[in-house]
Formats: C-alpha cells, sequence, structure tokens
C-alpha cells in the first residue's frame, strides 16, 4: 500500500524510472536496503477472467506464470488531480528572481515553510534526511562529486542562510496559496507528491545534477539573517 513508499525505496522524481521501486523483488538487496525487510504485500493469482482493481498510489509487481493475454487500463484520482494541477501551474515568487543563488536561497525557505506547515516546526533535517537516504541512498555514484559549500556564502555570517524581507513575504504568499492544496490530500498521497513536487523545484532552480547536494547540505538546521542594503549579500535580490 502507499504508507510503505518509504520501505521500497522510491526513484528520485528526477530519474528516468522516478515512478519505479529501486527494489529487486526477486533478489532484494537488504544490506543496501535494509529496511525492505519490514515491507509487507498482498500476493494474488489471476485467473481467466479476472480482474484486479488497485487502487492509486498502490505499488506493485507483475509476473506472468504461464503464455497468457493480459490489459490494462488506467483510471484518475480527480481530487488529486483537481488540487496538483494549480500547484505545477502556479508561478513561485523565487522564479522572478535573477540571481541564481538568491533563487537557491530562496526555494530553501520556501521549501523550510512549507515542510513546518506541513510536518510540524523544526522538522526540516528529520524530513530532508529521511528522503535523501529512502530516495538517494544507493544512487550517489551517479552524480557529480559532492558539493559540500552549495549553501555557503563567503560573508560576514558564515553557515547562515540570507535573505530579505520581501523574500521572506513573498514566501509566506506562495505557501498560503500552495499549502491548502496539499492539506486537501489524504497523508499517504500528500508525502509521494510533496517529495516528488519540492524534487522537481529544486531540479529547476540547482539543476537535476545537484539535487542530492542541495538536499543533502543544505537543510541540516542552518538559520537565516536578513541583508541590508549594505551588505554585499543584497546584490542577491
Amino acid at each position: 500500500p502507499p504508507d510503505q513508499s518509504d520501505l521500497l525505496h522510491v526513484h528520485p522524481r528526477t530519474h528516468p524510472n522516478w515512478h519505479k521501486s529501486q527494489m529487486d523483488f526477486e533478489r532484494p538487496d537488504v544490506d543496501t536496503f535494509p529496511d525492505y525487510v519490514h515491507a509487507r504485500g498482498v500476493q494474488v493469482t489471476l485467473e481467466p477472467g479476472d480482474v484486479l482493481y488497485i487502487p492509486p498510489y498502490t505499488w506493485h509487481y507483475v509476473e506472468t506464470l504461464s503464455p497468457s493475454v493480459s490489459l490494462s487500463t488506467w483510471s484518475h484520482d480527480m481530487n488529486v488531480y483537481h488540487h496538483m494541477r494549480p500547484v505545477y501551474r502556479y508561478d513561485h515568487k523565487f522564479d522572478i528572481i535573477n540571481n541564481a543563488e538568491g533563487k537557491k536561497f530562496a526555494l530553501r525557505m520556501y521549501i523550510d515553510s512549507m515542510v513546518n506547515k506541513m510536518y510540524g516546526y523544526n522538522m526540516t533535517s528529520e524530513f530532508m534526511a529521511r528522503l535523501v537516504s529512502n530516495r538517494f541512498r544507493a544512487l550517489a555514484h551517479i552524480y557529480p562529486p559532492a558539493d559540500a559549500d552549495i549553501c555557503a556564502r563567503n560573508s560576514s555570517q558564515p553557515g547562515r542562510i540570507p535573505t530579505a524581507r520581501h523574500v521572506v513575504g513573498d514566501v509566506n504568499l506562495d505557501m498560503q496559496i500552495i499549502y491548502p492544496h496539499f492539506a486537501q490530500l489524504t497523508a499517504v498521497t500528500r508525502d509521494i507528491l510533496f517529495a516528488d513536487y519540492i524534487e522537481e523545484l529544486a531540479a529547476e532552480v540547482v539543476g537535476a545534477e545537484r539535487v542530492l547536494d542541495f538536499f543533502h547540505h543544505c537543510f541540516r538546521g542552518q538559520d537565516y539573517y536578513v541583508t541590508s542594503m549594505d551588505d554585499e549579500e543584497h546584490a542577491l535580490w
């Protein structure tokens, strides 16, 4: 069922196999994916004339036992479509920031704010650590060498994330518009789609090849400081 997605180690959204599990179900690598031993599924054998309904976001694996013909058809969860279509059509305020670093830091604040709203205050580091472990742990080798300084700046306040007052306001506006759509989804559906959503945002801002670095190094509890007209960092905005 959908609530076992983390145990199945779904491919990242930016991976060509994004809607599939990383597991080899015939030869599971429990050394790389130890959580898989806790996964529980249902096994059924279809006979001629049988119909199997698979609910939305339910993971499934099919094996043909004998020469046969089968037909599959897709249906859509219109409630999900109703809420996710405006989410993906929305133009976020950080998109209009010209400076690439400024856009990155604004996205960091937006993701931080959304996670705090949905999962609780100060939960971002834990959320990101779980996301990286579940989706990227076995795929680090396909990414460029790690850039631990992806969220660092040579400023008077090293180790902190710069922002501006208008960026804070824009982030809050974006969150007020987008959060209610996720809030209307069931918890397990929301978790899957929200992870996909922030991966896509990160790929657009930092590039698909740096998504892992962004998630791994930019959400370790760094706090913010507000730049002023006298700061070199104010050019970010």
